[in-house]
């Protein structure tokens, strides 16, 4: 299944916006969707209702509901399903048409839009929708069913930490759990069981003699290494201690616990290994496609904001080319992440307009991202960039005649010129440009 449209009606501080998402032109990386804009234009509430329709909880739409009949649209390539709001006391979320025309049938004639009203949230909506959210809040792995797609939700969370565990213990919770709840912590306990069960595991059949067993079930935590290698340019594993029973980490040649990595490399193990750990006890319709290659719905926000530039900009490559069957959808204010997209929209997010699907275009420097993408036309700090302005402001008065303003341009050129050689560049041409208009006119 594919998301291809999403509708937001009077939600947050928007009347109206259609997001349309088209597919990717190479078969080898993730499509991406790129949200930006300030804070507060809309960036997550869209995240926030796309996650929704997967969510047996609350993602935190409800609050973002205002105004007459507000109302979220989706469409996939096997329909479409609506979530509007139900008047009833207290207002709750319900997928149904509202009490007034929604208007939704006139664009989307395909649109099943039903109610969801508690006590029976599921009652009516998208079949494929009503059975996902069903059984991905199950109590227990084994009451799960199938799956041929799932969807998860990240924020930029850094707590991963390191945890004991008393032994090889076989995990009986839903892999769902919080699976897309933005600001949930990571669970170290559920990772660190998973790690260690997968090594013993691992041990165990090549012992047995079944290499291919072995090799299955390290692959799962190998994909988070070679994500870390690829992101960081550092080596990186896991290890696994047996008296007592954790798990640590050797980055950079250094053997240390989880809790004490670096920050940036928290933040990305707190979503990337919690995923892919997801992934791997799901129970997929078809276990023989590779963990990499399943399909499944990302909701990322601001995932990059505890990393260096450097990381930054290698972080959207990596996660497109190592899980080419997802849809990424991504809220971000680096444009270190905007300018490393290649095979994927961008969408300009003001105060009530969306602008966009643009397509991305990774020749573009950081700042030309900054000036075309973000709108930031300045390349110095507050106070220089008010410098710069009062230059050429008194270089125009100069050639409009006013002679008693030469002083004051020299003095500006001058401080300048001493912080720092490419502002002393840019002060030197601005003078020598305005001599030689002086020239000019004088000679005239």
């Amino acid at each position: 299944m594919r998301i291809t449209r999403l509708l937001l009606r009077n939600v947050g501080r928007r009347g109206e916006s259609e997001l349309s998402f088209p597919a990717g032109t190479d078969p080898k990386k993730a499509d991406a969707y790129l949200f930006v804009g300030q804070n507060g234009a809309g960036k997550s509430t869209a995240l926030a209702a796309l996650a929704q329709f997967f969510a047996p909880y609350s993602t935190g739409l409800r609050a973002r509901l205002v105004g007459p009949t507000p109302l979220v649209a989706l469409e996939t390539d096997e329909g479409v399903a609506a979530v509007g709001l139900d008047y009833a006391s207290p207002p709750s979320l319900m997928f149904r048409e509202p009490p007034r025309p929604v208007e939704l049938r006139d664009r989307w004639p395909e649109a099943d839009v039903v109610f969801w009203r508690p006590p029976s949230p599921f009652a009516g909506l998208d079949e494929k929708l009503k059975s996902y959210r069903a059984r991905s809040q199950a109590g227990a792995r084994e009451a799960l069913g199938e799956f041929e797609w799932a969807a998860f939700a990240y924020g930029p969370a850094r707590n991963l930490g390191s945890v004991a565990i008393p032994g090889v213990v076989e995990q009986q919770g839903s892999p769902f759990r919080f699976a897309l709840g933005f600001g949930r912590a990571a669970d170290s306990l559920d990772f660190v069981q998973w790690v260690a069960n997968n090594y013993f595991k691992s041990l165990s059949a090549r012992q047995r003699g079944e290499a291919e067993k072995a090799d299955e079930r390290a692959a799962a935590t190998r994909v988070i290494e070679e994500v870390v290698v690829a992101l960081t340019g550092a080596p990186f594993e896991f290890v696994v201690d047996d008296d007592p029973i954790g798990v640590r980490a050797r980055f950079d040649g250094a053997l240390i616990g989880l809790d004490v990595l670096p920050d940036g490399l928290k933040s990305i193990l707190s979503w990337v290994a919690d995923l892919v750990m997801r992934l791997d006890r799901i129970p997929w319709a078809d276990p023989n496609v590779p963990l990499v290659r399943r399909p499944f719905f990302l909701f990322l926000d601001e995932v990059e904001l505890h990393l260096h530039p450097q990381w930054q900009r290698k972080l959207l490559p990596v996660v497109q080319s190592r899980f080419p069957e997802a849809q990424v959808f991504a809220a971000t204010h680096s444009p270190f992440v905007v300018a490393s997209a290649a095979d994927a929209f961008i969408y300009q997010f003001e105060r009530g307009v969306v602008t966009g699907p643009i397509p991305a275009n990774d020749g573009l420097s950081v700042m030309a991202v900054l000036r075309d993408v973000f709108g930031v036309k300045e390349e110095f700090s507050v106070s220089i960039e008010a410098q710069l302005d009062r230059l050429e402001d008194g270089c125009a008065a100069v050639l409009r005649g006013d002679v008693t303003r030469r002083p004051e341009v020299e003095a500006l050129a001058a401080e300048l010129s001493k912080r720092g050689p490419e502002l002393a560049a840019i002060v030197g041409h601005q003078l020598r440009q305005l001599d030689r208009q002086l020239s000019r006119a004088q000679s005239a």
